[in-house]
């Protein structure tokens, strides 16, 4: 049988939305969450090193309310060695607080 994208359910897919720019990362994660996908991957700003985790939480941030959408479900990209933006614990522990599941 030949493959058919069609044949995957969205709920199993995981949609990499990550982009160089904010209105870019919001507009394809919309399009993942209403295309009932199970979950989006999202990189950091990787085009900025040094970031600050207060400008990372609101990188983030801008993505999730920019997407406003409970069925969103963000799994963080943190591979420094391809990104040059290390992804600390406790950014992760403040962006779980602030956008519980």
């Amino acid at each position: 049988m030949p493959f058919s994208p069609r044949a995957i359910a969205p709920a199993r897919i995981v949609a990499a939305t990550g982009c160089a720019a904010l209105t870019e990362t919001i507009a394809l994660t919309r399009h993942g969450v209403q295309a009932q996908c199970a979950a989006c991957l999202v990189l950091p700003p990787f085009f900025f090193k040094d970031v600050s985790d207060d400008g990372l939480f609101a990188w983030y941030s801008r993505v999730i309310d920019g997407v406003a959408d409970a069925r969103l479900r963000v799994i963080l990209y943190h591979i420094p060695q391809v990104t040059g933006v290390p992804l600390s614990v406790e950014l992760v522990a403040r962006l779980a607080a602030a956008y519980p599941a």
